[in-house]
Formats: structure tokens, C-alpha cells, sequence
């Protein structure tokens, strides 16, 4: 994908998960992709349809540890217009979005650091 398309999009699911105002979580506190209440994951935000989103987190749920593991295996055409850079951030977009939150972590101190690593990574390696 062009660095500047993937800058957007990447901005774009930050923008969407900042206005959705927490984190995208089960019943059961586990993250999702997609949850029961329409709710997306910051990966989540940036994955073309519902389906996609289903599909992540059946995986997920089989004992498939990562998420971009995960969306190679159902999503395998999705995936692959990403550079390994990119992969790289989405990964560690998907590790601040399932950190629990604490007094010091919020999820607005989360958006933070999400916006500002995507700055940084994208800056150093032209992502």
C-alpha cells in the first residue's frame, strides 16, 4: 500500500476508535475485532467489512495468538497490500488497544500514544 494511503487509513481508524470512546471488548473483556455492539478494535477499523471482522475473531477465538496471523489466514488478500513496515505498526497499534487500562494508560492517553507512535514509525521508516 502507498505510505501516504496507509497514513491515512491508519488515521482514519484512530479518528474512529477515539470517537467510539473505549476500546472494542466482549462480554468477557477479551478485545475483538468486532463486538456485539458494533464496537471495532483499532485493526478492526481499517478491515474493509463485517465479514472480515467476523472472520478475525473466529480465528482468534481457534487459539490464533495474533492478530496479523489472523487476518493473513481469513484475509489473506487484505493483508497482502501491506508493506512489512506497516504490518509492523498495525501490530503495534493492536498491542496499546488490548493494554489494559490503568489510572496512568488511559484510553485517551492510549489514543495518544497510538497517534503519536503512527507519527514516528511512519516518519523514520517512510511507512
Amino acid at each position: 500500500m502507498k505510505n501516504q494511503e496507509f497514513k491515512q487509513m491508519v488515521t482514519n481508524a484512530i479518528d474512529a476508535l477515539e470517537q467510539q470512546g473505549k476500546e472494542c471488548l466482549n462480554y468477557d473483556g477479551q478485545c475483538k475485532y468486532l463486538n456485539e455492539n458494533g464496537m471495532c478494535c483499532i485493526v478492526g477499523h481499517m478491515m474493509p467489512d463485517n465479514k472480515t471482522r467476523e472472520d478475525a475473531d473466529l480465528e482468534s477465538e481457534l487459539g490464533r495468538d495474533s492478530c496479523i496471523i489472523a487476518l493473513s489466514n481469513i484475509a489473506f488478500s487484505w493483508c497482502m497490500q501491506f508493506t512489512d513496515d506497516q504490518i509492523l505498526l498495525l501490530s503495534k497499534l493492536q498491542y496499546i488497544h488490548d493494554t489494559p487500562p490503568d489510572e496512568y494508560f488511559t484510553f485517551e492517553n492510549r489514543i495518544t500514544h497510538m497517534r503519536n507512535l503512527a507519527e514516528k514509525l511512519s516518519t523514520e521508516n517512510n511507512v
